[in-house]
């Protein structure tokens, strides 16, 4: 399996609010240490519980490791949260949409990655 087409079944699982196993994780992510202090690894375990209070956290941290310099935007409308990354105002960006904004933030990240495998 590809990078690209790792990231694509993650983020498949994510936007379906399901929380993907270690071993999807790390077919995403090989070159990260994915245990102790990792935010790869702290993300995908708490991103998958709406009620933990350390998801959004997790979900930044992640942002900095895989996308270091990106930007991001909130918003909210109804009980949905859009997110969009950007590396610049004037570049293109990512968006990702869930009940929660880390999730939502975890699905642009991943968007953003799966379009750079691309080139």
């Amino acid at each position: 399996m590809t990078r690209k087409e790792a990231l694509q079944e993650l983020l498949v699982k994510v936007k379906a609010g399901e929380c993907p196993s270690r071993p999807q994780v790390f077919s995403a992510f090989p070159e990260r240490d994915m245990f102790d202090g990792d935010p790869v690894g702290r993300l995908f375990d708490w991103a998958c519980d709406p009620e933990d209070l350390r998801a959004m956290g997790a979900a930044l941290s992640l942002l900095e490791a895989v996308l270091p310099g990106y930007n991001y935007d909130i918003i909210k409308r109804g009980k949905r949260f859009t997110v969009h990354v950007y590396e610049s105002t004037d570049c293109v960006g990512w968006n990702g949409v869930s009940d929660t904004p880390s999730r939502a933030l975890l699905i642009a990240i991943l968007n953003a990655l799966v379009a750079m495998e691309d080139g």
